[in-house]
């Protein structure tokens, strides 16, 4: 019984794991904020998210370019690795930031309200997140 279940599961579509996480969470504009700052204001750079058709990949597409640890980037591609109904975990094309196995860094994005996102690695602790919170600024 156990190998036929383990078979079916083999034999499912490999986009099967995303497809829980609905596109419209992430649609819009969105800012980050790392301070008490008021943030949509305009002054800072704006960032849209487009999952691609079969959820395998997430690119992130700022207004102007910013510097990040991958460098002073316009756009940033990850592969999704998995996904749940509020959550997209993800893997940064280049990434250098190393966990303690020596394999790259995964990113979480989990939406915890409409409209609000918040990142962590994946090797941290449950319930642990960066100071970083993503806030929309407009629906489309």
């Amino acid at each position: 019984m156990y190998r036929v279940a383990l078979l079916a599961l083999s034999l499912l579509p490999s986009t099967a794991y995303s497809s829980l996480f609905a596109k419209s969470l992430l649609a819009g504009t969105w800012e980050e904020s790392v301070s008490t700052d008021q943030v949509c204001t305009g002054k800072g750079a704006t960032i849209r998210y487009e999952l691609s058709s079969d959820t395998r990949a997430l690119t992130v597409t700022f207004s102007k370019p910013i510097e990040t640890d991958l460098g002073k980037v316009s756009s940033i591609r990850a592969k999704v690795v998995a996904s749940t109904s509020r959550s997209l975990t993800i893997v940064y094309d280049g990434e250098k930031r190393l966990r303690s196995d020596g394999t790259p860094a995964q990113w979480e994005l989990s939406v915890v309200a409409a409209g609000i996102y918040r990142w962590r690695e994946t090797s941290w602790k449950d319930g642990e997140v960066n100071v970083v919170v993503g806030v929309r600024c407009s629906p489309r």
